[in-house]
C-alpha cells in the first residue's frame, strides 16, 4: 500500500537530483528539490526475492569445477503516478510543457559529468515517510486536455525508478551466514583470510583452501579492494 503524508500536514513529494552514487553531491544547477505541484493518488513498490545464478561455476586448480552461486539481491522497481494540471483549477501549478520539462532535467536527460542521467532521492512525508534512491528507467506520458491551439492542459506521467544499491548496502543486504552459497568478499585494510573465514564458515580452518581457490601464493598477502571469492562448503 502506498504511504500517505500526516492528516493536515500535506508536505509537497520531493524528487532531488544527484551527481554520485553515494547521494551525498548535488548536481550542479540543482541545489533545491523539484516539488511537485500535485501529490500523487498512488504510487507503488516491487521487490524481488533472492535469486542465484546457477548456471556460473567455477574452475578449481586441480580442473574440476563447482557450483559458484553468488547470492545477489534484485533491486526495487518503484513505479510513480504523476499528474500535472496547467488548467488553473489547482493553484500553484504551472504550464505542463514547462512542470513536465523540469521533471525530465531532474531525472530523464542525460548528465556529461557523470555520463549518466542523474541518481534522484525521492522524499514524500517525512521521516516515517517514504525514502527513495535510484535512477528512472523510463516515463510515459499521456496528454489529455487541450485548448483551442493544442497547448496540453492536462497530463499523467507514469515513471519507473529502478534502485540503485550501493556495494555497502547491497553487501551488508546477503546472507553472510549462509556456509552453502559462494560469497565475494572486497578485502579492507586490516583484513586477513583466517578472519574472513570465520566471518562465512564460522571456521577459520578453511584459509588454504580458499587461498587455494583463488590461487593466491600467500595467505598472507591481501591487497584492499581485492576481491576474495569464499566457495560453497561441500556436505
Amino acid at each position: 500500500m502506498a504511504k500517505k503524508p500526516a492528516a493536515g500536514s500535506n508536505p509537497k513529494l520531493k524528487i532531488w537530483a544527484y551527481k554520485d552514487p553515494d547521494f551525498t553531491q548535488l548536481a550542479p544547477g540543482f541545489s533545491q528539490a523539484l516539488e511537485v505541484s500535485i501529490n500523487p493518488e498512488k504510487y507503488k513498490r516491487v521487490f524481488k526475492p533472492l535469486t542465484y545464478d546457477a548456471s556460473y561455476s567455477v574452475k578449481l586448480a586441480n580442473g574440476d569445477r563447482i557450483d559458484g552461486r553468488i547470492v545477489d539481491p534484485p533491486p526495487e522497481t518503484f513505479q510513480l503516478e504523476l499528474w500535472f494540471d496547467g488548467t488553473g483549477a489547482v493553484p500553484g501549478t504551472g504550464e505542463v510543457y514547462d512542470e513536465i520539462e523540469k521533471l525530465q532535467q531532474y531525472a530523464l536527460y542525460y548528465n556529461g559529468s557523470i555520463h549518466s542521467n542523474h541518481y534522484v532521492k525521492i522524499e514524500w512525508g517525512g521521516d516515517k515517510g517514504l525514502l527513495f534512491k535510484g535512477q528512472l528507467q523510463s516515463i510515459s506520458i499521456d496528454y489529455m486536455l487541450f485548448d483551442s491551439n493544442g497547448k496540453p492542459l492536462r497530463a499523467k506521467a507514469d515513471v519507473s525508478f529502478k534502485q540503485f544499491i550501493d556495494a555497502q548496502t547491497r553487501e551488508s543486504l546477503k546472507n553472510k551466514s549462509s556456509p552453502d552459497l559462494t560469497h565475494v568478499r572486497v578485502v579492507r585494510d586490516g583484513d586477513n583470510l583466517p578472519m574472513m573465514c570465520f566471518a562465512i564458515y564460522q571456521d577459520p580452518g578453511y584459509y588454504l583452501q580458499v587461498a587455494e581457490f583463488n590461487g593466491l601464493s600467500n595467505f598472507m598477502d591481501l591487497r584492499p579492494g581485492q576481491k576474495i571469492i569464499f566457495p560453497p562448503l561441500e556436505n
